[in-house]
């Protein structure tokens, strides 16, 4: 796994590296750390989502206040996300089901996600 803006030690790329070592789908997190510039700030947050051919914006409620990482897992079929509701299927990019697709996106950045059939979704904000 390459580093993101972080040495492959830091706190950051050890959630990744716990993240992606999971087989199937996610334990439950609480992230807790000190603010810098290379570590999550304040607690993570998870959720389920139902997807389907309509857009619908990745968040655990709303965008989580000071968000750098946001993992996305489809548990039920294919899903694709693009930066703006009008992603489809024809004009997303794919995270196949069961796959993990990480961001380091921050609160201001808005990922959508759409489906072709009804799909359960996980994601992590933190």
């Amino acid at each position: 796994m390459s580093s993101l803006n972080g040495s492959q030690d830091s706190p950051l790329n050890a959630l990744l590296k716990a993240i992606e070592s999971q087989d199937g789908g996610f334990q439950n997190y609480q992230v807790v750390t000190r603010n810098t510039t290379e570590q999550l700030i304040t607690e993570g947050t998870f959720g389920a989502l139902s997807v389907t051919s309509a857009a619908l914006a990745c968040v655990s409620g709303t965008n989580k206040a000071a968000r750098k990482l946001l993992v996305i897992s489809p548990q039920t079929g294919d899903l694709y996300w693009g930066f703006t509701s009008a992603v489809t299927t024809s004009t997303g990019m794919l995270i196949e089901r069961k796959e993990k697709a990480i961001f380091q996106a921050t609160d201001a950045c808005d990922i959508y996600i759409v489906s072709a059939s009804t799909n359960d979704v996980r994601i992590i904000e933190a």
